[in-house]
């Protein structure tokens, strides 16, 4: 996961991840991590990972070199983003889309969406792109449905290019 010149890597098989800063130095490792997954970065030193297979997501802060593990209100995470502009994550569940706060809070729950294979945030426009089976879900940043573009096979991933801010 990028954030302008930083970046951050999930090494899976070694458990751990890695933030590098733009002078391409090693900054932060997080080590003993349990299966980490997708990864999102929220800004300079912080970035967001789904571990035990989507069970649990990690809040990690390379300023303190802290994690925080935040509590999912379902069972399996899918999928994950954050906005660009607030650092808010939003994660999506097989029916659930919820929102923290770039500190950890919680910001959003919305049941009842559309189980989903991607997530992509337009920070621009204030818009929530879901990737379903064969088709694309638009939201509000409120959860609020915008609308649906069919006809699609099997999207994997969606991302959204909202321009400049």
């Amino acid at each position: 996961a990028a954030w302008e010149d930083h970046c951050w890597i999930v090494d899976g098989q070694a458990g751990r991840v890695l933030f590098y800063g733009r002078d391409g130095k090693r900054r932060v490792e997080f080590r003993d991590l349990e299966q980490p997954g997708p990864i999102a970065a929220g800004s300079a030193e912080l970035a967001w990972v789904l571990v035990r297979e989507g069970k649990a997501l990690l809040r990690l802060d390379a300023a303190d070199g802290t994690t925080e593990e935040l509590e999912l209100p379902f069972e399996t995470a899918l999928a994950l983003d954050v906005d660009r502009q607030s650092g808010d994550c939003w994660v999506l569940g097989d029916a659930d889309l919820v929102a923290f706060t770039q500190s950890g809070a919680p910001l959003l729950h919305r049941t009842e969406v559309p189980s989903g294979r991607s997530l992509a945030l337009d920070e621009v426009h204030q818009q929530v792109w879901l990737g379903t089976p064969g088709s694309l879900w638009k939201f509000t940043m409120e959860g609020e449905f915008l609308g649906l573009l069919g006809g699609f096979s099997a999207p994997l991933l969606v991302q959204a290019n909202p321009g400049t801010f």
